[in-house]
């Protein structure tokens, strides 16, 4: 019984509507996160607090876009864990899987890139002195997360536009993405 029920809930991690879902969450979450980051750069002094508190959001933010980044990535791997035998991939199905592989790994990049960024700010000073960078280091994260809310936008466009889409089985000698 358990073993049906983590199937089912891993065949549900992989439908284009949950992906779709994801998407959505994700750029809401980043659009909020922006005007965050925005006020900081503009408002910007460098107590502690205000320093403690901008690099929570930015650091919290981009651990959210690793872990989405993974997941999207992983949608061919999460397949074959929730079907034993997977179904023959059709054309819907690659190219879901081609649009999450690809975005996936752009949102991933980018959440590693806004984890540096903070990284740099909490180092000791005597290792790397960021003392008066944090401003601009603050205001790359932000155009990171405009650059996020693009992939979003790219990825959720390509995957609403797959239910236009006839399922159709893959052509003889077109490979499936990687892992099938």
């Amino acid at each position: 019984m358990f073993a049906r029920a983590l199937h089912a809930l891993f065949r549900l991690s992989t439908t284009r509507e949950l992906f779709v879902l994801v998407g959505v969450g994700l750029a809401l979450l980043t659009g909020a996160m922006l005007v965050e980051q925005l006020r900081f750069v503009r408002d910007f002094t460098n107590d502690g607090a205000m320093l403690h508190e901008a690099e929570g959001i930015v650091d919290g933010l981009a651990g959210v876009l690793v872990a989405a980044g993974v997941f999207l990535e992983s949608r061919d791997t999460l397949r074959r864990i929730a079907y034993p035998a997977p179904p023959p991939m059709d054309t819907v199905e690659a190219r879901i899987s081609e649009i999450a592989a690809q975005n996936g790994m752009g949102i991933l990049m980018v959440g590693l890139l806004m984890e540096v960024g903070t990284l740099l700010i909490g180092l000791p000073k005597r290792v790397v002195d960021t003392h008066g960078f944090e401003r601009v280091i603050f205001g790359a994260c932000a155009l990171l997360s405009v650059v996020t809310l693009v992939i979003l936008y790219d990825f959720l466009v390509d995957a609403l536009l797959t239910y236009r889409m006839k399922r159709e089985p893959l052509p003889p000698g077109a490979l499936p993405p990687e892992g099938h």
